[in-house]
This record gives structure tokens, C-alpha cells and sequence, in this order.
């Protein structure tokens, strides 16, 4: 798992970037990653990483709606085109 469980309630989980380490290029542990910065509220980081894994994973619906709900959250009035690409 690439973020650590929750040890106390309300406490985000962290980054743990291990998984990066042996394989950096890997869209689901960028995902996690993201999701993670996400729910730290590390929303800068968060859309940096996602923007990686889309780049890498163009087709995970998933993925993508991570990226939309970081994008959203930082007031964005547009979201990623299905083609990975911003209008």
C-alpha cells in the first residue's frame, strides 16, 4: 500500500513513496500518491502527481476523477478533457 493506514482517527494518511522508488513511472502508485497529498490538503502536490498519473494512465476513469475532484476543490472551472488535456 502506497499511503500508511490511518493510525488516529483524523489523521491523513501519508505519503509513503516506496513503491515510486522501484517503480516511478507507475500510474496507480502515482494515484495513491496524489490521493493521498489529497487528503492532506497538500492540493498543489496532489495536482502535480495526478497530472503524472494521467499522463501515464489517460484511460482510468478513476484516476481521472481524482484529478477532477483536486482540480475542483482548488476552484477550477474546468476539469481534463477525456483526451488528458485541459480545453
Amino acid at each position: 500500500m502506497l499511503a500508511e493506514p490511518r493510525h488516529s482517527p483524523g489523521r491523513s494518511p501519508r505519503p509513503h513513496p516506496a513503491c515510486l522508488d522501484q517503480e516511478p513511472f507507475n500510474g496507480a502508485y502515482l494515484d495513491s500518491l496524489g490521493w493521498a497529498y489529497y487528503k492532506q490538503n497538500k492540493l498543489d502536490q496532489a495536482e502535480h502527481t495526478l497530472r503524472k498519473a494521467v499522463e501515464r494512465e489517460s484511460h482510468d476513469p478513476t484516476i481521472r476523477e481524482h484529478l477532477g475532484d483536486v482540480l475542483a476543490k482548488q476552484g477550477a472551472r474546468s476539469l481534463p478533457s477525456s483526451n488528458g488535456k485541459n480545453p
